[in-house]
């Protein structure tokens, strides 16, 4: 907070000086409503770091509220296009802590390693049949492939972001997946979104019927059943997924993943900013893809070999089931 009063009286081009002052001056209001609004708190518990507004965590800060908070997505210590900012961060490993405290994009006291809390939805999937057609899949002794696309941001004429939630961007990865299914018949493909809403836009029309006709290729629907995401994740041989935090948490627990970064016109969107994740594990073209499912679809031994001490070094020994148990303590 210093810093920046101090950044903010003229040390910085003007326009950064005036966002610093903007900045402060919500924080010193908000502070204002929290002493006033709610004297007897000591401590703010902030489950989803990122989403928390600057000013706001400033603000506790200033009006003498500590903030704890979950390092939800681990990437975004690399990525720093997130700022984040708390007394206590609850980070996923000792080797995301010592990042966070050198991120010039991550301003915290403490830090304190606990895991990743949704790995301990991966251990208790291990308690849970499969669904159904993954269970017919494994009968026929095929080789089960999630995909993970990132959702399509809208369906009209609103700007999107044309890496992340754009209908080309969509529309490209899945192309992608069908090339995969029909090439590999040895495996079952599921496609699961964050929602499936592209299925009823006309624009994927033509999609839609080429993966209605592809018998080992199915997108799944089912939003009703909390967690799914999940249980498929560890069932499945590969993961084929947009950089998200579910990789993440995936490659924690040992679980085979691909992480597709193209699109129809451009690549490398997030493989240099998310350096702690091998070269190895990215795609950034339609070769990389093909040579890439192969290897890892075939060569599941040499993977796990390959990827164990690395996937220790990053995520630690926390993937345990006891991430939840950690935070609460």
């Amino acid at each position: 907070y210093r810093g920046l009063r101090k950044s903010s009286r003229g040390k910085c081009p003007a326009f950064v000086s005036s966002w610093m002052a903007g900045l402060l001056a919500r924080s010193e209001f908000q502070a204002k409503y929290l002493q006033r609004t709610f004297p007897r708190v000591s401590i703010a518990v902030l489950a989803y770091d990122i989403q928390i507004p600057s000013s706001l965590t400033i603000a506790f800060h200033l009006a003498g509220i500590r903030s704890v908070a979950v390092h939800e997505r681990p990437a975004s210590a690399f990525d720093m296009s997130s700022s984040l900012i708390v007394d206590t961060l609850l980070t996923a490993s000792p080797f995301f802590s010592a990042r966070a405290l050198a991120s010039p994009s991550v301003a915290v006291r403490r830090v304190t390693a606990v895991g990743m809390w949704r790995t301990d939805l991966l251990n208790e999937a291990k308690y849970l049949q499969p669904p159904p057609d993954f269970q017919r899949a494994q009968s026929e002794r095929k080789k089960i492939v999630l995909a993970l696309p990132y959702h399509l941001l809208y369906s009209g004429d609103q700007a999107s972001h044309p890496v992340v939630s754009s209908a080309e961007s969509l529309r490209h990865f899945l192309e992608g997946i069908i090339g995969v299914a029909s090439r590999r018949p040895d495996t079952y493909v599921v496609i699961r979104g964050k929602n499936c809403d592209w299925l009823s836009d006309r624009r994927f029309g033509d999609l839609v019927a080429q993966i209605a006709r592809q018998p080992n290729l199915k997108v799944d629907t089912d939003y009703t059943t909390v967690n799914k995401s999940y249980n498929l994740a560890l069932h499945a041989s590969l993961i084929i997924a947009k950089p998200t935090s579910l990789a993440d948490e995936a490659l924690a627990y040992g679980i085979p993943c691909l992480l597709h970064d193209y699109t129809h016109n451009s690549q490398g969107f997030a493989v240099n900013n998310l350096s702690y994740l091998p070269r190895e594990l990215w795609c950034l073209n339609d070769s990389e893809l093909t040579t890439k499912v192969d290897a890892f679809l075939d060569e599941r031994e040499a993977f796990d070999q390959w990827w164990g001490p690395i996937g220790a070094a990053t995520y630690g020994a926390l993937s345990d089931g006891n991430v939840r148990r950690r935070i609460r303590e």
